[in-house]
């Protein structure tokens, strides 16, 4: 695994300011025109920035649409428990979040990546949130599937390289 903590900043830094700069005062920011070109910029920058650098770029066009199971959320530091917000879809398909709660963590905790979140993704965004599936625990299978949101400051990103991929170099 390889820490890309420093790259997924960067991509997020990127799309916050891109979206608040060039997107969030146009004439019709939710509009499906606005949001699927908004969209094959962030994908573009998800590809640049992070994965192409390791043989990984195609990895990008699923940014938002699938979880990454090769970007794995690890939390930061030496963190022996942080805060988390579950989720749960309703019948409808919309996600009610529980109310924030403090999850115990060790070096086996580890996420999917899905994508960083604002609660209003038209109005100016800071993106402060990593949204993720949880993946079971050793000792406790019963968590595995939940969403979740993070805040960044609390999250590593790693990535998990196959080995087919690290000497497939042109």
């Amino acid at each position: 695994m390889i820490d890309i903590t420093e790259q997924m900043l960067e991509f997020k830094e990127a799309v916050r300011h891109t979206w608040n700069s060039c997107f969030v005062n146009s004439n019709e920011p939710m509009s499906s025109e606005t949001q699927e070109a908004f969209s094959d910029i962030e994908r573009a920058l998800l590809r640049v920035l992070v994965l192409a650098p390791h043989g990984m770029g195609d990895l990008a066009d699923s940014y938002r649409l699938r979880v990454f199971s090769n970007i794995l959320i690890k939390p930061a530091r030496s963190l022996v428990e942080m805060p988390i917000q579950f989720g749960h879809k309703e019948p409808n398909q919309n996600i009610v979040w529980d109310v924030e709660t403090m999850l115990k963590v060790d070096e086996d905790t580890q996420f999917c990546f899905f994508d960083f979140f604002d609660w209003y993704p038209y109005g100016h965004v800071d993106l402060p949130f990593v949204r993720v599936r949880e993946l079971p625990h050793a000792d406790d299978k019963s968590l595995g599937g939940k969403i979740a949101l993070i805040e960044q400051i609390h999250c590593k990103f790693m990535l998990v390289v196959k080995a087919a991929r690290i000497g497939s170099a042109k």
